[in-house]
């Protein structure tokens, strides 16, 4: 007890002030709102495509026979005319139906998904059969995010796929102030997209 009473009162709540906002910063962290940029929170799971539905979502099936429709994040359809959602739906039927992929769930019904080791939404953007959508991004790391933006770019400055068709701009979204190989290490999902 005299060693308490020895130690300033303003020592002592700066040690409890520390401890706590230490404790804070790390349930911050470990509880899977922090995400880093090899999505290391994200759930896996390998599925296999039996069908497209009508809204674009991938109808999958377990190897526990449980049936669930995805959303692939980051794409969408370039227009909400017949047309554009045909070219995605026949490219997604191609690519995609009777395979077996891996999915990045970020949140029920929304996943990246991992075809042989290819990102699906990165190849159709290059492709340019699909177009960037910044609301399915939210969840997605910034370095996936960033490669997103470059395969659309490429599509678009290439003239490739629906982009022969379509003049303009590819879509309003702000770039970082750096490049992907200098992001620093502790900003590790910072806002990319604003529209």
């Amino acid at each position: 007890m005299r060693i308490f009473t020895q130690i300033p009162k303003s020592r002592v709540l700066l040690s409890v002030l520390l401890l706590l906002s230490s404790s804070i910063g790390y349930t911050y962290v470990h509880s899977g709102e922090h995400t880093n940029r090899d999505n290391r929170h994200h759930k896996s799971k390998t599925v296999q495509v039996i069908n497209i539905s009508s809204d674009l979502r991938l109808e999958t099936i377990s190897s526990q026979g449980n049936r669930q429709f995805i959303q692939p994040a980051g794409i969408r359809p370039f227009n909400t005319d017949a047309a554009s959602i045909h070219v995605l739906k026949q490219r997604f039927k191609t690519l995609l139906v009777g395979k077996t992929v891996q999915l990045k769930i970020h949140r029920p019904g929304l996943a990246q998904v991992l075809y042989s080791g290819m990102d699906v939404a990165e190849r159709l953007l290059y492709e340019g059969t699909a177009n960037l959508d910044t609301n399915s991004m939210t969840g997605i790391g910034m370095h996936d995010q960033q490669k997103y933006i470059n395969a659309a770019e490429s599509a678009f400055q290439a003239k490739r796929g629906l982009w022969q068709q379509k003049p303009g701009y590819i879509q309003k979204f702000h770039h970082p102030l750096w490049g992907s190989n200098q992001i620093p290490q502790p900003m590790t999902n910072a806002p990319v997209f604003k529209p």
